[in-house]
């Protein structure tokens, strides 16, 4: 606990004395809190605005459930009358200093503990959940937060709705795992959290660039902006990190030379060209693929692993560097690739025991970008199945640019397509298929729709015939489908399942 005005002189900003209004007084603040409902005693409450709340109007819910005081970009417009006094932290990055402060708070506990953070527009849940298991191999006690978990050392695995969570939430969580002896962190870090400083406080020793396409421009407006963005991450890591970086991306010199400038090292990854570390003789079968690794100081030797895919080689690239960095054993490089379990809803097996004897097999993937079902669908082309069927939609409220890309991605690497309905959200589904639907016009893949996602899926898994693939794409590991005014519990896996059974 501190005195709200010791904040103050570490962050800048100033404390806010008119009494007249209310606020006044130096309170002791033991914790930070964006959401009013979460308050306790002596919380901090970070009142920031945001795309459809401004958290300025919750200021009095929140000092009316315990909180000492108030972090603002601006006065809200109250008064405060009570029995005891509450204050006002004025600041222009009322956002950043939030994290800053909760990571004072909890004695910033990323900086005790081996922090890798992981961006870029796919591969971020693959990569982070590899390095994870990758640090277990090598007995580190280990946090993983991400798309499909927010994991503490020694917590309870939740998720609380967000791929990276906000800052107090990390601080307190990293101070968990600390508590409980972790001393190392896996965390996914998207455009959005990078934007909103949910990662502020945080000490990266390691960050890793996947790849960088097109994605979130409902959000960012614009392929530069979404860009630069990704680029502040690796500008801020600073003299002490790593930044592990995909030379095979478009960006990759932009990104290196960001982290470069910010006085971190910067290793490169690639396959088969030159960087530090390199994959080469690829052999993918239906069940695994086969490399051999060379760079960062050791001899060339051969891997395994049990996911499919040339983009699953980029990932495993980028967990392997965080391996050689620590200085891993090419032997438990190899013994924990070679273990690695799949990603939940990435290239995921569905019942594989229910399709013994019907000749085809049934994948779950969350591919939601043009990249993306390119990649996947690659991976899948390249097993050489009699057909691929491939039942995918796109988002609503989300940029309606790539909707037709992805169309055209599935229309021409599919044989046979199934369009439907993914989380429409406030908008009309066929209208979103309409969109979809114009970019599979060049395509040769066989087209069926069906708004009904459930349907859908149960006419691609009626289409299957030996030898064939069905690929279930855009959902991944999500249990429910999102309309305008409620979601519906829906998870493609369990569907699917349930239909074969």
């Amino acid at each position: 606990m501190v005195r709200l005005s010791d904040l103050v002189k570490r962050f800048g900003g100033k404390l806010s004395q008119d009494s007249a209004s209310g606020w006044a007084g130096d309170p002791v603040v033991s914790s930070v809190e964006l959401d009013s409902r979460k308050i306790t005693g002596g919380s901090l409450f970070a009142a920031l605005s945001g795309g459809k709340d401004n958290g300025a109007d919750y200021a009095q819910a929140a000092l009316g459930h315990g909180a000492s005081a108030v972090l603002s970009s601006t006065t809200p417009g109250f008064g405060w009358q009570g029995d005891r006094c509450s204050a006002l932290w004025l600041h222009s990055q009322p956002r950043r200093v939030a994290g800053l402060a909760a990571g004072f708070l909890h004695g910033s506990p990323s900086l005790e503990q081996f922090t890798v953070g992981v961006t870029g527009t796919n591969g971020k849940t693959t990569v982070a959940w590899i390095v994870h298991a990758l640090l277990e191999k090598l007995g580190r006690k280990n946090s993983l937060f991400g798309t499909v978990e927010h994991r503490p050392f020694g917590g309870e695995s939740v998720f609380e709705g967000m791929t990276t969570p906000d800052a107090p939430y990390l601080h307190r969580a990293l101070s968990e795992a600390k508590a409980a002896g972790g001393n190392s962190a896996v965390l996914e870090v998207s455009s959005h959290a990078i934007d909103q400083e949910r990662c502020a406080g945080i000490f990266f020793d390691v960050g890793i660039l996947t790849n960088l396409t097109r994605d979130h421009l409902d959000y960012h407006g614009d392929l530069e902006s979404y860009i630069a963005v990704k680029e502040r991450f690796f500008a801020s890591l600073g003299t002490q990190a790593t930044a592990i970086i995909n030379n095979d991306c478009n960006y990759a010199n932009r990104m290196a030379s960001a982290a470069r400038n910010g006085g971190a090292k910067v290793v490169t990854y690639s396959i088969g060209s030159r960087a530090d570390l390199v994959a080469s003789q690829l052999k993918v079968g239906p069940l695994g693929t086969q490399f051999v690794l060379q760079g960062m100081g050791t001899t060339s030797f051969d891997l395994t692993m049990p996911l499919v895919g040339r983009h699953n080689v980029e990932n495993a690239l980028a967990a392997l560097a965080v391996m050689l960095l620590l200085e891993a054993s090419p032997s438990v490089i190899a013994e924990g690739l070679a273990s690695i379990s799949p990603t939940p809803g990435r290239l995921e097996p569905v019942a594989p025991a229910l399709l013994a004897n019907r000749g085809f097999s049934v994948l779950v993937d969350f591919a939601h970008t043009p990249s993306a079902l390119e990649n996947v669908l690659t991976a899948l082309r390249n097993t050489d199945p009699a057909r691929i069927i491939c039942v995918f939609g796109c988002g609503g409220d989300r940029d309606r640019g790539k909707r037709p890309e992805m169309g055209r991605v599935v229309g021409s690497l599919a044989d046979v397509a199934v369009l439907t309905s993914d989380n429409p959200r406030s908008e009309e589904p066929s209208a979103i298929m309409d969109e979809t639907e114009a970019g599979m016009a060049g395509g040769n893949a066989e087209l069926h729709r069906e708004v009904d996602r459930r349907a859908a899926i149960e006419l691609a898994l009626s289409l299957g015939q030996t030898g064939d693939v069905v690929l279930i794409a855009g959902k991944g590991h999500e249990a429910q489908q999102v309309f305008e005014n409620h979601s519906i519990p829906f998870d493609d896996r369990q569907v699917a399942e349930e239909l074969l059974s």
